[in-house]
């Protein structure tokens, strides 16, 4: 009888989430020619460290010399696209998932955004569960405690996530580089979104947030350069999702949707791609490690990319 009604609920939970997700994903979507996922790339040669920072809440068309000159010099170094896509609904704890295992919302079941133990942890596998069953380490820290949905707590190696700013979140990931230098690392810097909500998208006191924000992923570039990483690392940068007044809840809204997304590192070739989805991150991520995706991963991946990704030569 336990077991009846154990399977009763847990049918009565996902037809929940159907319903939900039906009401948050709308039909209308904005009319851009995204590439869900990057090719797979055939790289002269894979790194050892991939690092990816996403800033909380940056809206595409707020990179550029003035405000981000660190942005600036990563893709004036590296291949980026101002014209990458968050998924539906828009919000920091779906698309984070998307960022880690490369579904859209409706495929991983996390949609809502709030710290909810009671709805469980993320089931589908991340980049983290596949970066660890072919041995490497991991690390997560984070600045919002709702991100502990998207990873199941034995399954990285460090798991830093708790409410904070930049700049602890900061320091702990460098820190951690410092004594680790783990495999594959992610870095979520939240304060963009915070001023964003406090103040609006493109005021005054969140564009001063994003210039330390800014500064901040500079002194990741610095520790890396510092500990002679460079060239067997590259960092992906990237956002959750954009905004517009105080909100970024319209999902059919360009400057809620439309996100930087950067790949930078001596490996990587200069040059701007198409647009891509957020969801592109997770097969980007275990390429450049060297790892072969799932072949369930394999089968989302589009067959052509017009830009492509590719690394320079050694």
């Amino acid at each position: 009888m336990a077991l009846v009604r154990s399977a009763y609920l847990d049918a009565r939970r996902k037809a929940a989430i159907g319903v939900i997700v039906a009401f948050l994903v709308p039909a209308c979507h904005p009319k851009l020619a995204v590439q869900t996922h990057p090719p797979p790339a055939q790289w002269p040669h894979t790194v050892e460290h991939v690092i990816i920072v996403t800033l909380d809440g940056l809206r595409a068309d707020e990179v550029g010399d003035e405000r981000t000159p660190i942005l600036q010099r990563m893709i004036d170094e590296g291949a980026s696209t101002l014209a990458a896509q968050t998924v539906s609904p828009s919000l920091t704890l779906p698309a984070h998932s998307s960022l880690v295992t490369g579904l859209t919302p409706d495929q991983h079941h996390i949609v809502w955004n709030k710290y909810k133990p009671e709805m469980g942890n993320l089931e589908a596998p991340t980049i983290f569960d596949v970066a660890r069953r072919n041995g490497m380490t991991t690390a997560f820290v984070s600045g919002k405690e709702k991100l502990r949905h998207i990873v199941q707590p034995d399954a990285v190696d460090l798991c830093s996530i708790e409410m904070r700013r930049d700049g602890p979140v900061m320091d702990e990931a460098l820190d951690h580089l410092h004594s680790q230098r783990p495999n594959l690392m992610l870095i979520h810097l939240p304060d963009v979104d915070r001023a964003g909500h406090l103040a609006g998208w493109k005021s005054a006191r969140q564009r001063r947030t994003l210039q330390e924000a800014d500064r901040l992923v500079g002194r990741l570039l610095d520790s890396i350069e510092n500990l002679e990483m460079r060239d067997s690392t590259v960092v992906i940068v990237s956002a959750d999702h954009g905004g517009e007044d105080r909100n970024h809840r319209n999902n059919t809204e360009t400057d809620v949707v439309t996100i930087p997304w950067i790949v930078w590192g001596d490996s990587i070739e200069p040059r701007e791609l198409a647009p891509v989805s957020i969801t592109a991150t997770a097969n980007t991520t275990l390429r450049l490690l060297g790892i072969e995706p799932p072949s369930d991963w394999i089968a989302r991946e589009v067959e052509a990319f017009p830009a492509g990704l590719s690394a320079a030569a050694p």
